[in-house]
């Protein structure tokens, strides 16, 4: 089961890098944002994330979930 999970993702990626490619080639321009414009939208998107919970799009201990799994990855890849 765990290989076709990593098969999808990969087949997934691959997709999403073709699709860029063509974004790109049609003249979407990509925008990188500085470290303050990302903390700001971090400010702004997280409480949409409670509020979903709160209107039982998924639950608390889900979201929970999500949040303690997210700390995790972005303090072993400095994210």
């Amino acid at each position: 089961m765990i290989s076709i999970e990593k098969d999808f993702r990969r087949q997934v990626r691959e997709s999403n890098e073709k699709c860029l490619k063509a974004m790109y080639k049609y003249g979407m321009k990509e925008v990188k944002m500085t470290p303050a414009e990302i903390d700001a939208l971090k400010k702004k998107v997280m409480p949409v994330w409670d509020e979903l919970a709160e209107k039982g799009y998924y639950t608390k201990a889900e979201l929970a979930e999500v949040k303690a799994l997210l700390a995790e990855y972005r303090s072993k890849n400095n994210k």
